[in-house]
């Protein structure tokens, strides 16, 4: 008699048809018996096609014995040893249908039948041990694996846990390499907390050989965890508080007979929560409501090396939590807001002599020595990223300001900071400010329209400008330039984006104001609130002008002053009908860009002396880096710069003396340019950058179609535009090449934007200022 594949799974899927048909599961039984017995089947369990089929044979271990069931039990012990993933496959299948038996029948009478299955698996895998005289033999390997797959084995099992405890200390005694794969086993995580100091090491180093993230089954884990929080909720200072018992029921209600170690806890939970997946992670802090309180307290509790074990668990813990709830919940259990955790933690003995005294000499900023400290450091920044991700922001942003302060706050008053301990504080400040930076509005903006980290930033930019200007000791380390660097630009592209929000917001409001006088009381305030902040880092545009040493600085300095500057300043008549409060802020946010202006014109000056002792490729190859930017600035109403703008270009590019520029540039009075200046200055730069000088053009007519199409003044922009569109068009119109022909094309089309843009665009900044011209009227024209 022969049963096949498709017959046992038809089988099968009678039986779950029919349960209360005995035929109808004596047919099942009968043919899952031939084909897994008398049909010599292997792997029942790691085949997807036979593992439903084994699952639901388990059944015959709760009718009495027979000769069939028995020689069923005895092939499967048999079958069983030979996969190890059948192994791990049959501990999750048995734990599937445990809790789908609870669900049909009496939970009481499954655990029967539940019990008589793991009695068995406890005498074969003490038989396998039993078989394995030599540590180095194969049977003892496959039967730790069998022993460590079932979590309830060791938890349960006292036998089976010394068995398993004894073989492997056997083999770490003799050296001999006892290798359980790369698959995470719940009886692995439960033997990083055995007594046997042997046995733990090396249940610790199996763990960290297993694929990070590696998939476990939940229920497993909580089963483990279960006994083992007990014993941590019981260490700390406010014992008897907090139980740590799991807020369900499903995890079995059986005492766990295995004996915890009562040293290395934290050490151990710390390598095991490196390697548990976040789902892991997850169902624990959702299972286990008081899992945070009492890793908070064991942190307060801590000192030594069990201070970065509780550190780390403790990072990984809140990481899970709802910001909502989570010091809140820490606040009423034990008194503790998030700030003054800041501060206890950088108060801790431990954390101040890893982050201030590195060990290392005095002045070497080498990468060897960062290197190092870099190490030193990271059980004590790890933890920075996940609290801040734990805080409700942006209400509990001085919290981030007190690690800002912390970290800085030895640098400024403790000269004997080594030098390369200093780098790495200001290195982690320069991630936590470019994490904050590139948090979501509604958490880095707080409800003022400030970036939470403000004020900070203004009081410290001093620190950051130095290292970037080369202006300070810390400038040796290139990593720290480099991180000052990206900083500085973050802040320069951020502050940009929320300037012109603010400048779109004030320009739709005052048009509002003055469409609708009635929203303005007599003292001309308005109910309507705050003006929105236009400068956030005011100090580092100043800053940024003044003399820059460092190139890359200047020209990240340069596009975010071209950005700056390229828009018209709103007509005082429109200016005039907005609330005071928000009319003073518009004017100290003009007087800035007047001050901006004054700088760029110096600094322009001074970098067009510099650039003649400079030779022609190292000149063009910054010009070509930041062509974009010196055109914005020659398109922007600041006319003040245009003869600096051009004095740089035409020193690197045609060398036309001053005479050329003709009476009028030599006046004081800013005008425009000339058409002969502007067309000189786009053939030269046409032939010196080719595309590159057409696709800044078609950038630049870009920008302008966003200024227009988000409420920000843009005449003079438009306007200029187009005057430099004429000219570029010219040049490819007089070209007989395919090529020009298709830059002609890329840069009309965007020119054709710009227009459909302005067509759209009724307000007031579509008008001249004085006049009622409006830009397409102007425009049009030009180019056509």
């Amino acid at each position: 008699m022969t049963t096949t594949l498709s017959e046992l799974q038809a089988s099968l899927r009678q039986l779950r048809a029919n349960r209360t048909n005995e035929s109808v599961g004596r047919r099942f039984y009968t043919n899952g018996f031939v084909y897994f017995v008398e049909g010599g089947a292997k792997c029942w369990w790691c085949h997807h096609e036979t593992l439903e089929a084994a699952t639901e044979m388990l059944q015959l271990f709760s009718i009495q014995k027979t000769a069939h069931t028995e020689k069923f039990k005895q092939t499967m012990a048999e079958q069983l040893i030979t996969c190890e993933k059948c192994l791990v496959a049959y501990y999750a299948a048995k734990n599937v249908l445990y809790k789908r038996y609870c669900e049909v029948y009496d939970p009481r009478n499954v655990e029967l039948v539940f019990q008589s299955i793991r009695v068995w698996d406890s005498q074969r895998i003490l038989l396998q041990f039993s078989r394995s005289l030599l540590p180095s033999s194969p049977e003892g390997r496959i039967a730790v694996i069998d022993a460590l797959a079932g979590a309830e084995n060791l938890l349960f099992l006292p036998e089976v846990e010394k068995a398993t405890c004894s073989f492997i200390d056997r083999c770490v005694e003799r050296g001999v390499r006892l290798d359980i794969g790369s698959v995470l086993l719940p009886g692995n995580i439960t033997l990083c907390f055995a007594t046997n100091q042997r046995v733990r090491d090396w249940a610790r180093r199996a763990l960290r050989r297993t694929s990070k993230g590696s998939h476990i089954r939940l229920d497993s884990v909580q089963l483990v965890f279960t006994d083992l929080f007990k014993q941590l909720a019981a260490s700390i200072s406010t014992r008897g508080r907090f139980q740590l018992l799991p807020n369900n029921a499903s995890t079995s209600s059986e005492v766990s007979k295995f004996p915890f170690a009562t040293d290395g806890l934290w050490h151990g939970l710390r390598e095991v929560f490196a390697r548990l997946p976040k789902s892991c992670v997850q169902d624990l802090v959702d299972t286990f409501d008081d899992l945070v309180i009492v890793t908070c307290q064991a942190l307060l509790d801590a000192s030594g090396p069990e201070f970065f074990d509780v550190l780390h668990v403790f990072s990984r813990v809140i990481s899970h939590y709802d910001p909502l709830n989570i010091w809140p919940k820490i606040e009423q259990a034990i008194g503790l807001t998030s700030i003054a955790f800041v501060k206890r933690i950088f108060r801790q003995a431990e954390v101040r002599q890893t982050f201030f005294d590195c060990g290392v000499a005095r002045g070497d900023l080498g990468e060897e020595s960062l290197a190092l400290c870099s190490r030193q450091l990271r059980p004590v920044r790890d933890w920075i990223t996940p609290f801040i991700g734990s805080l409700q922001l942006p209400s509990d942003s001085a919290a981030i300001v007190t690690i800002l302060e912390e970290l800085l706050l030895n640098i400024r008053t403790d000269n004997r900071v080594p030098p390369a301990s200093a780098a790495l504080a200001v290195h982690t400040a320069i991630a936590i400010v470019t994490h904050c930076l590139k948090l979501p509005p509604a958490k880095n903006t707080s409800n003022n329209g400030l970036f939470i980290l403000v004020g900070f930033l203004n009081q410290n930019m001093d620190i950051f400008i130095d290292i970037a200007q080369g202006q300070s000791i810390l400038s040796e380390s290139e990593l720290l330039i480099t991180g000052t660097e990206r900083l500085i630009d973050l802040m320069i592209r951020e502050d940009l984006s929320w300037s012109l929000k603010a400048v779109s917001e004030i320009s739709d409001q005052a048009q509002n104001f003055r469409n609708n006088p009635e929203f303005l009381i007599n003292d001309g305030s308005s109910t309507y609130g705050d003006a929105p902040v236009l400068v956030h880092f005011p100090a580092l545009w100043t800053a940024i002008m003044q003399n820059p040493k460092n190139t890359i600085l200047f020209k990240k300095a340069l596009y975010g002053v071209s950005y700056l500057l390229l828009f018209d300043p709103l007509p005082q008549s429109l200016t005039a009908c907005l609330p005071s409060n928000w009319r003073n802020v518009y004017q100290e946010f003009e007087k800035l860009r007047s001050d901006i202006k004054v700088l760029l014109k110096g600094l322009l000056e001074t970098l067009a002396a510099s650039l003649e002792n400079v030779d022609l490729e190292m000149r063009n190859e910054l010009e070509k880096d930041i062509l974009s930017s010196y055109l914005r600035l020659l398109v922007s109403p600041a006319k003040s710069i245009y003869p600096e703008v051009l004095r740089v270009l035409r020193v690197s590019l045609v060398d036309i003396s001053d005479d050329d520029l003709g009476d009028e540039r030599s006046s004081s009075t800013p005008v425009d340019l000339t058409d002969s200046e502007r067309d000189l200055a786009c053939l030269e730069l046409y032939e010196r950058h080719k595309e590159n000088f057409v696709s800044c053009m078609t950038s630049l007519v870009h920008d302008c179609k966003i200024l227009v199409s988000y409420s920000r003044p843009a005449y003079s922009c438009c306007s200029n535009v187009a005057l430099f569109a004429r000219s570029s068009l010219s040049i490819f119109a007089y070209s007989n090449s395919s090529k020009s022909s298709e830059l002609l094309a890329q840069l009309f089309y965007g020119f054709c934007g710009l227009l459909g843009s302005i067509l759209k665009d009724n307000a007031d900044n579509s008008v001249a200022p004085g006049s009622d011209r409006s830009i397409y009227m102007t425009v049009v024209p030009i180019v056509f």
